[in-house]
């Protein structure tokens, strides 16, 4: 039941053709591109809280798949206000 979960939970974006992964806290360095914005995925906050008893579930959330890819960090994030 729990790998339904998982699959709702990663959210590989392609931007301009290349994949990008979420991350989290335990694979920040080796996952993290600089040159995209990334935010926190409140979906995956939520269901890591609801699920902290599974202990699994969070640790998997939290330290993988806590930030998903947005689009370029060029400073034109979608849906942010341009002055």
């Amino acid at each position: 039941m729990f790998c339904f979960f998982f699959v709702g939970c990663t959210q590989t974006k392609i931007i301009d053709g290349i994949k990008y992964k979420p991350y989290g806290l335990f694979n920040e360095n080796t996952t993290r591109n600089e040159k995209i914005h990334y935010e926190m995925s409140v979906g995956n906050l939520i269901l890591g809280i609801v699920l902290i008893e599974t202990v699994i579930v969070p640790i998997y959330i939290f330290g993988f798949d806590l930030f998903e890819p947005i689009g370029l960090e060029d400073g034109h994030i979608k849906g942010a206000v341009i002055e």
